[in-house]
C-alpha cells in the first residue's frame, strides 16, 4: 500500500523494499508473484530513482526472464512494470540491447491478449521517443503492428497506437507516409479528432501535428477535413494540445498560401504560338 501513497516519506519506505520484491518475482506462489510485480509497476510509476533502483537491483532481467513461465495475471503485472520502466532511458537501452524488446513487444501488440497488447504498446511508444529506437521499431514490422491498433475496436489499443504512431511520425519515414496516404487510416484519425473525446484528444492530435510536418501527408490532410477536425480541440482542457493545434494552424496556412499561389501561377500562363 505504500507503493500507492501520495508521500514522498511513504516512497522512501518503500524503495527500500525494492531487492526483496524483485527477489519474490521468482518465488514460486503465484499470489507473492503478482503482488511483487504490482508494487514494483506501481514504484517504477514513482521517479527515474525508483525506476534505476529497479533495475539496479535486477529487476529488470527478472521481470524479462521470468515472464514466459509467469500465470496470466502475474504477466499483466509484469508488462506493467516493464512499459513503466521504459520511461527511463537508461534501462531502455538495456531493455533493447541485452532483452531484445522491441520484436517482443511487437509480438505482443499483435497477438489476441487484448491487455498485453496495450501495455506493449505504451512500451512501444516510449521507445519510439529515441530516433534509433524508431528505426528498429520500423524494421521490425513496428509500424504495421500499431497501424493495426489504430484501427481496433479496443479503445485503449486507438489511444495508445495514436501515441506510438505520433512518436514514430518524428522520423522522415517514407514508410509513414505510405501506409497514413491510405484513405482509411488517416479518416479513421481525422474521426477521432472529431469526437475530441477527453482521453484521447492528445494522442491524436500529437499524431496529426507530427503528420503534418511530413510534406507528402499536408495535402491529402488538408483535403480530409483536418482544420474542421480540430474545431473542439483548439478549446481544449490541455495546454499542449492547444499549441499543437496553433502549430498546425500555422502550417495550414502557410500551406493556403502556398496552395493559391500556384493557382495564380497557372491561371496567369498562356501558351501562344508564335509564327
Amino acid at each position: 500500500s505504500l507503493t500507492l501513497s501520495t508521500k514522498t516519506v511513504d516512497h522512501n519506505i518503500a524503495k527500500k523494499y525494492i531487492g526483496q520484491l524483485v527477489w519474490l518475482i521468482s518465488y514460486p506462489n503465484i499470489r507473492v508473484q503478482f503482488q511483487s510485480a504490482w508494487g514494483l509497476a506501481n514504484l517504477a510509476l514513482l521517479d527515474d530513482d525508483a525506476r534505476l533502483k529497479i533495475h539496479s537491483a535486477g529487476g529488470t532481467k527478472t521481470l524479462f526472464e521470468w515472464y514466459t513461465d509467469m500465470d496470466h495475471m502475474v504477466q499483466l503485472e509484469t508488462l506493467a512494470a516493464v512499459a513503466n520502466l521504459t520511461l527511463s532511458s537508461e534501462i531502455c537501452e538495456e531493455m533493447v540491447d541485452r532483452h531484445k524488446c522491441i520484436p517482443f513487444f511487437i509480438d505482443l501488440v499483435i497477438s489476441n491478449k487484448l491487455k498485453h497488447a496495450q501495455f506493449a504498446c505504451i512500451a512501444l511508444a516510449n521507445l519510439a521517443y529515441k530516433e534509433s529506437f524508431r528505426e528498429m521499431i520500423r524494421s521490425s514490422g513496428g509500424i504495421v503492428a500499431l497501424v493495426g491498433c489504430i484501427m481496433s475496436h479496443d479503445y485503449q489499443k486507438r489511444r495508445h497506437g495514436c501515441r506510438a504512431l505520433a512518436n514514430m511520425a518524428l522520423s522522415g519515414s517514407k514508410e509513414i507516409e505510405q501506409v497514413f496516404e491510405s484513405k482509411g487510416l488517416l479518416d479513421k484519425v481525422i474521426k477521432m479528432a472529431i469526437r475530441a473525446e477527453i482521453q484521447t484528444q492528445q494522442e491524436v492530435v500529437a499524431l496529426l501535428r507530427n503528420l503534418m510536418c511530413h510534406n507528402k501527408l499536408r495535402a491529402l490532410l488538408v483535403e480530409r477535413g483536418l482544420s474542421k477536425a480540430l474545431a473542439n480541440s483548439r478549446s481544449s482542457v490541455f495546454e499542449n494540445v492547444v499549441q499543437w493545434c496553433q502549430e498546425i494552424d500555422a502550417v495550414l496556412q502557410q500551406t493556403d498560401l502556398l496552395l493559391q499561389n500556384h493557382s495564380n501561377n497557372i491561371g496567369g500562363s498562356s501558351i501562344s504560338n508564335s509564327g
